[in-house]
């Protein structure tokens, strides 16, 4: 059993770790593409402003270097801040050292206890490599990281999972629902948080059927059956 799940844009960069380390080949690829653009070029591929201009070219100055991240501390976005929750225990990060995989645009898929630094990439970034959009350059790749058969429970977003397969896999999706004043709302600030407590969830209950995945219950989220079909599972907090 897989979880997969989308890395984050924002970094915390105060656990650092100073030892030997080296990209893989294809994500050398990627920053030999990344190091040669100017200052226009990062700011239209990467989508920036020159706010964080500065700090994105640090970052490709940095690669070189031996100082590094784990991938589980260096991402903070909603749902990694929902996982982490500063309180992880050992036996829940051994728990996702084995079933997650955090997808990147520049690192492919990666373990939660993987050594990565600081970057800024989109998926859908026009940025070429050797010819080819970066989709395309990650395709093969990531396959190669999933069974045939495998159950894979998607807490990506569409960017990312949209990578895979799906016929080729047991293939669980989440959609995540809060009820107020009777009306059932659905936006990216509810998604990302409700994955990062899913997440959290599995590792902290080691689950590994589908049935333990139907008792998730924190922050007063309920298995909805009536809403859910297929491969699809709806899970909704009601607060009315």
């Amino acid at each position: 059993m897989k979880i997969i799940l989308s890395p984050a844009k924002q970094m915390n960069t105060k656990n650092a770790f100073h030892k030997k380390w080296d990209l893989n080949e294809y994500s050398k690829q990627v920053v030999d593409a990344l190091v040669t653009l100017n200052d226009n070029e990062i700011k239209k591929y990467l989508k920036i402003n020159d706010s964080i201009l500065t700090q994105v070219k640090e970052y490709h100055k940095d690669f070189r270097d031996n100082v590094t991240y784990q991938a589980l501390d260096l991402y903070d976005g909603l749902a990694f801040r929902y996982l982490k929750n500063d309180d992880l225990s050992d036996e829940a990060k051994a728990y996702l050292d084995e079933h997650l995989l955090i997808l990147s645009a520049l690192y492919g898929p990666i373990k939660p206890n993987e050594y990565i630094k600081p970057y800024r990439l989109d998926l859908l970034s026009t940025v070429k490599i050797n010819g080819s959009n970066l989709r395309n350059f990650w395709k093969g790749y990531y396959a190669s990281f999933l069974k045939e058969n495998e159950m894979v429970l998607n807490l990506a977003s569409d960017e990312f999972s949209s990578m895979f397969e799906k016929d080729r896999y047991h293939w669980i999706d989440f959609d995540f629902y809060e009820i107020k004043d009777g009306k059932e709302k659905k936006h990216s600030t509810i998604s990302k948080k409700a994955r990062g407590l899913m997440t959290r969830y599995l590792a902290e209950n080691k689950v590994k059927s589908l049935d333990d995945i139907l008792e998730f219950n924190l922050d007063g989220y309920r298995f909805s059956e009536e809403d859910s079909k297929g491969n699809l599972l709806v899970f909704i907090k009601d607060l009315d």
